[in-house]
């Protein structure tokens, strides 16, 4: 997945209201490619995410928006 401006998650009709349920119900997450599902999966109250990507400077950029959620996570973001 990859995120616009808004840091929402790509994703076609449905699929958005379908993740987020599903994240609701999860205590972990794997994920290759970090961006809005990372941010939607930190919001939805995961606590121990795992996310893949290459880019040092994306992965940073999202970062800064995880500082306020980082009190309730265990995230690893392997660069």
């Amino acid at each position: 997945m990859t995120a616009n401006s808004d840091f929402k998650p790509h994703l076609f009709e449905g699929e958005y209201e379908l993740l987020r349920g599903e994240l609701t119900k999860a205590r972990s997450y794997l994920e290759f490619g970090t961006g809005g599902s990372t941010l939607l999966a930190a919001k939805c109250g995961i606590r121990h995410i795992v996310s893949v990507h290459s880019d040092r400077a994306w992965v940073d950029r999202i970062d800064e928006h995880l500082t306020g959620l980082r009190s309730n996570l265990d995230i690893e973001l392997i660069r």
